[in-house]
């Protein structure tokens, strides 16, 4: 073996070996990950607990959204409503010595209706029948809604 290949060789193992070690040993790879990009993954418990919040806000109820027409067309407006008188609603589970009620819920015509712009993280509604990236974001709210623009499903992906 010469020794331009021997160096590709250990180059080779040398990669393969660092590839092990980061992502083959999930407690270790988690902390190195974090120590050199400055990201760390949520644990499974503070996923659930974020999950469970926002179920509670916002399963069953409305959207306000620009929604998209048809595949490959540009966002349209979801026609306002008639004027009614909009006020915002205090959260069932917010503390009690929360200074204001959360704007992004309103009442619109007495439903509680959800201004996803308003929403306080970044969020991305996914309507059925709607190509969706894999991208893993834990920090982006994921809204599954129905044909009705209501929430079905809540997720941090």
């Amino acid at each position: 073996m010469t020794s331009r290949g021997f160096t590709r060789f250990l180059l080779a193992a040398f990669k393969w070996t660092l590839l092990a070690v980061l992502f083959l040993d999930a407690a270790n790879s988690r902390l190195i990950m974090s120590k050199f990009t400055g990201f760390s993954m949520p644990s499974k418990e503070e996923q659930a607990a974020k999950k469970k919040l926002w179920e509670d806000r916002l399963m069953g109820k409305t959207l306000i959204y620009e929604r998209p027409d048809a595949p490959g067309s540009a966002p349209v407006p979801v026609p306002a409503p008639a004027p009614a008188p909009v006020e915002t609603v205090a959260d069932p589970e917010a503390p009690l010595d929360t200074p204001a009620p959360h704007p992004w819920l309103v009442k619109v015509d007495g439903e509680t209706r959800v201004q996803v712009s308003l929403i306080p993280c970044r969020v991305r509604v996914i309507w059925p029948g709607r190509p969706v990236t894999r991208d893993l974001q834990p920090d982006r709210l994921n809204l599954c809604c129905d044909g009705q623009d209501k929430v079905t499903a809540v997720g941090f992906y």
